[in-house]
């Protein structure tokens, strides 16, 4: 009977994630009974339905708690190169549970960049603008959701990796009064989207002009659209 209530399953497996192995067949595919277990015990996700143990959030909850929890997820996900470097960073015995393509050199460079992975703890700096100042340096500038803003300078051969350990220095320590915040969430200015750890080595240069064609890109698409807009509106006129 305890089986398919699912508030007294809710209340357990936020105490013990394990118990969820208990739940009844519905309960195990209930994504938010099965968040709540991950976050418990990662492990837990070799009770959760099939479909949950392919489900990106609910095997990320599983790895950040627990990485060999890498192991029960499906194989699509042991190959998905951001969720695996999530159970690699949290427990590096993971790695024997990834997808083989997944490993190598570029894998272990991710593994020791300073950009935090998808669903990692960390600061995250929003609207991150660069801007080549003269012919041999780019500045970079963030903010960080406190609202107070982080400048550096660096050269423009710099990595990605290099721009982060510069912001490092910038960013406060949560609950501390050293410097030094661990890794970082970059989000780039315009684009509203997340850097990788996979792009740590990334030069800026190639950054910012690769960031400047997709903005004038989209300022054309945008452009066009409000054109069409106002062409229909004259014909319905």
């Amino acid at each position: 009977l305890f089986r398919n209530d699912r508030e007294i399953v809710l209340t357990a497996v936020r105490s013990d994630g394990l118990a969820l192995q208990f739940a009844s067949g519905a309960l195990r595919g209930d994504e938010e009974v099965a968040t709540a277990a991950m976050k418990e015990n990662g492990l837990a996700l070799q009770y959760a339905s099939t479909p949950l143990r392919g489900n990106r959030n609910v095997v990320l909850e599983a790895v950040a708690s627990n990485g060999n929890a890498l192991q029960h997820a499906m194989r699509s996900l042991q190959e998905d190169r951001e969720v695996v470097l999530r159970a690699v960073r949290r427990d590096g015995y993971a790695l024997n549970f990834a997808a083989p393509d997944v490993r190598g050199p570029n894998f272990d460079m991710a593994r020791a960049s300073m950009l935090a992975s998808e669903g990692e703890p960390g600061p995250v700096l929003l609207g991150t603008h660069l801007k080549q100042e003269g012919s041999d340096s780019i500045s970079c500038t963030a903010n960080l959701m406190s609202g107070s803003e982080v400048t550096c300078i660096l050269p423009i051969e710099a990595t990605v990796d290099e721009m982060v350990r510069a912001f490092q220095a910038s960013v406060p320590r949560a609950g501390h009064k050293s410097k030094g915040p661990g890794r970082l969430h970059v989000v780039l200015d315009g684009e509203n989207r997340r850097l990788s750890p996979f792009e740590g080595q990334r030069r800026l240069d190639e950054l910012l002009q690769s960031s400047s064609s997709e903005l004038k890109e989209k300022k054309g698409e945008d452009g066009e659209g409000r054109k069409k807009e106002e062409e229909e509106k004259e014909e319905e006129e």
